[in-house]
């Protein structure tokens, strides 16, 4: 599977998406999984491009946030793969891939400041970015049944 995903990438993409996004909550193009990650959507020049991190109800549970370590730049990636970790007053999680992809870029805000995981998760507490992402995944949440599945 790597290396499908590592084919589907041309050596330019990687250079081209290295830019910051814009973080718009538009929620129409953000996605939950079942672990309490999020992809927020956005296109650049043709490109896919996901931003994956914890959704608000993920950081409230997990307490203060004191540490963070995060996959490198340039790495492939296959969903429900791990990510990164967060380290919590609480516990150490491991947080996961939600799509197949390439991290091009990681948030290094967190690594030096981790309370911006807890004081915005969706904005500016965002983990990595990765591109060539497939939005069709029916594992995927919109916001609604995301809301409905934290309730149960």
């Amino acid at each position: 599977m790597r290396s499908k995903v590592l084919s589907n990438v041309c050596s330019t993409t990687v250079n081209m998406v290295r830019r910051h996004l814009s973080n718009k909550n538009d929620t129409s193009k953000i996605l939950f999984t079942k672990s309490h990650e999020y992809i927020k959507f956005d296109k650049l020049k043709g490109v896919d491009i996901g931003t994956i991190g914890i959704t608000s109800y993920a950081s409230e549970k997990l307490g203060d946030i004191v540490f963070t370590d995060l996959i490198g730049e340039d790495t492939a990636v296959e969903k429900n793969q791990t990510i990164g970790i967060l380290e919590s007053v609480k516990s150490a999680n491991d947080i996961y891939s939600p799509v197949n992809g390439i991290i091009f870029e990681q948030n290094n805000k967190i690594i030096e400041t981790p309370e911006l995981v807890n004081e915005d998760p969706m904005g500016e507490g965002w983990l990595v970015k990765v591109s060539c992402v497939d939005k069709t995944d029916p594992d995927l949440m919109d916001i609604e049944t995301y809301h409905e599945y934290i309730k149960e």
